[in-house]
């Protein structure tokens, strides 16, 4: 995603996230580019959520992306 909605509909977003894969447990990851402080701390709310890869867009320093994943789910960099 890049950035795409404002934080309080990333965070019904994320809570709908979470109900699907405590139904269906699976690798589910999501990258993030562009991230921020409000969005960092939207994904820090949702339980389950955790931050595996936190690193600033090629070319472009001042822009981070983050790859998020559910904790029972690997982490692998995303090609």
């Amino acid at each position: 995603m890049y950035n795409p909605f404002e934080a309080k509909l990333l965070r019904e977003i994320l809570e709908k996230l979470k109900l699907s894969y405590s139904l269906e447990p699976r690798d589910l990851k999501i990258i993030y580019l562009n991230t921020s402080v409000e969005i960092e701390k939207t994904f820090s709310k949702v339980e389950l959520i955790q931050k595996c890869l936190h690193e600033p867009e090629p070319g472009n320093p001042r822009c981070f992306w983050a790859a998020y994943t559910f904790k029972k789910a690997r982490c692998v960099r995303p090609a």
